[in-house]
């Protein structure tokens, strides 16, 4: 449901048009990839190069159809014992990402890797996180809650609450929260880097040592701001221009919530590693987003970045959801260790993956390539054309409105979706598709060699327009299933040969099966009464199925009978004569009984705690049962 109510949101043409233009003012190829130009700080004695990772989403032409292999920058590279992000040692260089290495240096302690040189040096834990060779507030005085804070003291680390810093700028560390609205010297604040709760001032204070703030919101319209050593937060929510807020050494924060606004910047966040949650909303001006050293995170959602051409990731980031809307961006590049990726862009031509991905979205691409795909969990189309030249293996493929071209597939566990072209297929497990099945005529698959057999379907979803789909096509694709749903689809009844179980939503007659091998049959939703045969020889099954009143004769192989949805005005009471089989009543919504069994041959299990106790009474009364009688409720 959020995706969808994403879609409806960010698809939204109202945005304010760009004074730029989209990116076609400034071909993808054309721009400069050099390893120079990232603006990333290295804190290391030897960094070697590092610039733009050369993996980013600015690589891979732009204006051609056919996306170009991605250029390969040479970097120098060290090695990180302990995956940190930073190594030591003498440099190797290489134009390919070195497992086991980094292409930073200055790692203090590689067998650690909660302390290197972005890490945020905690006060007065006695070890140096950072690298800087000190200890954060090293020789501070902890002053308890309530006591005076007195710069004759020293270095200062206050508990609790501060409104007031004390005068000379000799705290260091708050252990609680800072709100101040004062009108003492900024430079009273110079010393504190450390805030654990919350800080709140006035938007001309910034200390300036600023390393760590457990809840902080910069609200900034006009004027620069220097938060250039902030390194980390809990919670950082940034408003305004943010171009003008430096946040060149962030490196770690909980949730990250930035909305641009009326800004015309772009975002470049040069030294962040982890974010478990992060919004970039609003950006409709920016046209480059950076973050090439992003190696950890949980959720990223960009939406409304209307004019954005570049938005650059590392080769490699463990990033579990990933979401964009990016119209004007041509060519993006997917990490290698993604998971579920959402990309909504009219524009895009060449989307660059590693071979194998998990979840898959693309919506709206009037024409886009993916030339390095070769498998994926879930490959879904909405809305647009996509070529997959080297896809041989999907587990689950899907398309709204949309054609998968130029692919070599020809198998799938699971097609569903609205193809308006398929690919060549030969083999399909389970099928909920609603377009027409003529294109499916070919689908077989051979065993051991021999002659071509029947598709390997064990779900049909029979959509409202089943007398579109050829008479030749519907019996090829039915008969061989072992389950099968049908939504109003009647006519499909006469070709059945057989099925294990088959379920049935809004179909109000039965008369078309009398001829079907069926073992069990289960009736979904739907507002009639079903015209069953008497005796009715299948199990029958009832699932939150709003009926009217209706008498039924004899079921022979059992019922089950489930109602988890608010009771129906107009729902009666089902009337059984016997079953002879074992029946099943989860009903725990019921405040009238709906259906009364009045002889059952097996057992008899029931939840219906909606009822009171004497209408139960009554109802259990008014049932013979020849097996055991349980109360299931838990």
């Amino acid at each position: 449901m959020f995706w969808l109510l994403l879609l409806a949101c960010i698809k939204d043409d109202d945005a304010p048009p760009t004074d730029s233009g989209t990116s076609d003012s400034v071909p993808m190829d054309t721009q400069d990839t050099s390893p120079d130009d990232s603006g990333v700080d290295d804190t290391g004695p030897d960094t070697g190069d590092t610039g733009d990772t050369g993996d980013t989403g600015d690589t891979g032409p732009s204006g051609s159809s056919d996306c170009e292999p991605l250029p390969l920058v040479s970097k120098t590279w060290y090695l990180d014992a302990d995956d940190d992000g930073f190594g030591t040692g003498e440099g190797v260089t290489s134009s390919t990402e070195m497992k086991g290495y980094a292409d930073r240096s200055g790692d203090c302690d590689d067998t650690d890797a909660e302390i290197r040189p972005s890490a945020i040096d905690w006060h007065l834990d006695g070890i140096d996180q950072d690298c800087d060779g000190v200890d954060t507030c090293e020789g501070a005085t902890r002053v308890p809650e309530g006591e005076p804070l007195d710069c004759a003291l020293g270095l200062l680390v206050a508990e609790g609450f501060v409104t007031e810093p004390p005068s000379g700028g000799c705290l260091c560390a708050v252990e609680g929260s800072v709100a101040y609205y004062g009108t003492t010297p900024i430079t009273d604040w110079d010393a504190l880097e450390i805030v654990t709760g919350y800080f709140k001032g006035s938007g001309t204070l910034i200390p300036p040592k600023l390393v760590y703030a457990g809840r902080l919101s910069i609200f900034e319209e006009s004027s620069p701001q220097d938060w250039s050593k902030l390194k980390g937060a809990d919670y950082l929510e940034v408003e305004g221009q943010t171009s003008l807020v430096d946040l060149s050494s962030l490196s770690e924060v909980g949730d990250l919530l930035i909305n641009q606004r009326i800004t015309v910047s772009d975002l470049d966040l040069p030294a962040l590693e982890k974010v478990d949650t992060m919004y970039l909303m609003n950006m409709t001006y920016a046209k480059v987003v950076s973050m090439p050293r992003l190696r950890e995170a949980g959720t990223v959602i960009s939406i409304r970045m209307d004019a954005l051409e570049r938005f650059e990731l590392p080769a490699t980031a463990d990033i579990a959801s990933f979401t964009i809307q990016a119209d004007a961006m041509k060519s993006f590049t997917l990490p290698d260790g993604i998971g579920q990726t959402r990309i909504l862009s009219t524009d895009l031509e060449c989307l660059y993956t590693a071979e194998s991905v998990e979840n898959l979205y693309v919506s709206y691409a009037e024409k886009v390539t993916l030339p390095n795909l070769v498998s994926a969990e879930l490959l879904s189309i909405w809305w647009g054309h996509a070529s997959v030249p080297e896809l041989t293996q999907v587990t689950h493929l899907e398309a709204i409105e949309a054609e998968i071209l130029e692919t070599p597939v020809t198998q799938t566990e699971h097609l569903t979706g609205h193809f308006s072209v398929l690919p060549p297929l030969t083999s399909v497990g389970t099928l909920a598709y609603s377009g027409e099945l003529a294109s499916l005529t070919e689908v077989t698959v051979a065993i051991d060699g021999g002659s071509p057999l029947l598709p390997l379907i064990t779900k049909l979803d029979v959509p409202a327009t089943v007398d579109d789909m050829s008479a030749a096509t519907l019996p090829a694709l039915v008969s061989s299933s072992q389950n099968i749903t049908v939504h109003e689809g009647e006519a499909v009844f006469p070709l059945l040969e057989s099925a294990d179980v088959l379920i049935l939503q809004d179909v109000d007659s039965l008369s078309l099966l009398s001829g079907v091998a069926l073992s069990r049959l289960r009736v979904d939703s739907g507002t009639q009464a079903i015209l069953l045969p008497d005796p009715a020889p299948w199990g029958m099954a009832f699932y939150d199925h709003i009926h009217p009143a209706v008498s039924y004769g004899v079921f022979e192989k059992g019922l089950a009978y489930g109602q988890e949805s608010a009771q129906h005005a107009d729902q009666g009471l089902m009337e059984v004569e016997q079953v002879l089989g074992n029946v099943d009543i989860q009903a725990p919504l019921w405040t009238e009984p709906m259906l009364l069994v009045y002889k059952v041959e097996g057992d008899l299990s029931y939840c219906t705690s909606g009822l009171s106790t004497s209408k139960q009474s009554a109802w259990l009364a008014a049932m013979t049962v020849a097996g055991t009688v349980t109360n299931s409720c838990p």
